[in-house]
């Protein structure tokens, strides 16, 4: 991992997206381009942004990246709202290497980071008419938008997304959600959606406090989770809660290593 993107930038703000398949996205502030980032292997491929002339001068904007497995093609795509009534998608796949305008959502982006599940990248979001909190998913292959259930018994706006791993090759869209127990204690519950519909949706486990699960590792026998101070490992099969080492930067995305290649 000796070379990076920003190596000559050290004055610059590097912001992490997500990755995909070993291959990280992250944008410099000062800079006009997006970097594809193997750390593994070391290689780097540089995209320009979208054409920040086409935006508003007030609007939130992200990037996300995601693997069309259909097409064999990896796509980015760039969400930007600027108003309460929708907001505009552009994607660039590496195939066809240059921004699309595929059409405008009625949401606002609510989730930190997207989460990729069975071709899908997922976030939590606003509706912009009615303020609701719903759970979106853009579906590479098609490249359209729809709305994924949540859970019927919850009563609380989820907090954040997750996805759980066993060590197979499934993969699990999970919501989490922060309430307070009857004796008023912060807990933290995590609900699993197992066949993608409504009534899958099953509590894989809850906790005490605010804490928010980052990954799974040893095949999915424990979860890494922080609370924003401090990094700790939830054992799935005696329910044991241990660690506590604090956390050197808010900026974390899960990562693994692979020998991806990029087009040139």
């Amino acid at each position: 991992m000796d070379y990076h993107p920003w190596k000559n930038r050290k004055r610059d703000h590097i912001k992490i997206w997500g990755s995909c398949n070993g291959i990280i996205l992250l944008t410099t502030f000062r800079a006009e381009y997006i970097y594809l980032w193997n750390p593994y292997t070391g290689e780097c491929k540089k995209i320009r942004q979208v054409d920040k002339n086409s935006l508003p001068v007030t609007h939130n904007s992200m990037y996300s990246i995601g693997y069309n497995a259909i097409a064999a093609d990896y796509q980015i795509i760039h969400i930007s709202t600027s108003d309460y009534s929708h907001a505009k998608v552009e994607v660039y796949s590496l195939k066809n290497p240059s921004w699309r305008r595929i059409q405008d959502i009625p949401y606002s982006i609510s989730s930190t980071m997207e989460k990729f599940v069975n071709g899908a990248l997922h976030w939590l979001a606003t509706r912009l008419q009615t303020r609701q909190i719903v759970i979106i998913a853009y579906v590479l292959e098609t490249e359209k938008f729809i709305e994924v259930p949540l859970p019927d018994s919850i009563d609380v706006n989820p907090v954040d997304l997750f996805v759980f791993e066993n060590g197979t090759l499934d993969a699990y869209l999970c919501t989490i959600i922060h309430y307070k127990n009857a004796a008023k204690q912060q807990q933290t519950k995590v609900w699993i959606m197992k066949d993608g519909v409504t009534e899958s949706w099953m509590e894989l486990f809850h906790l005490d406090g605010n804490l928010l699960p980052i990954c799974c590792i040893r095949e999915g026998a424990e979860i890494v989770l922080h609370n924003y101070q401090q990094y700790f490992i939830y054992d799935t099969n005696d329910k044991s809660l241990r660690g506590g080492k604090e956390i050197s930067s808010h900026m974390k995305t899960t990562y693994i290593e692979s020998i991806v290649t990029l087009p040139i």
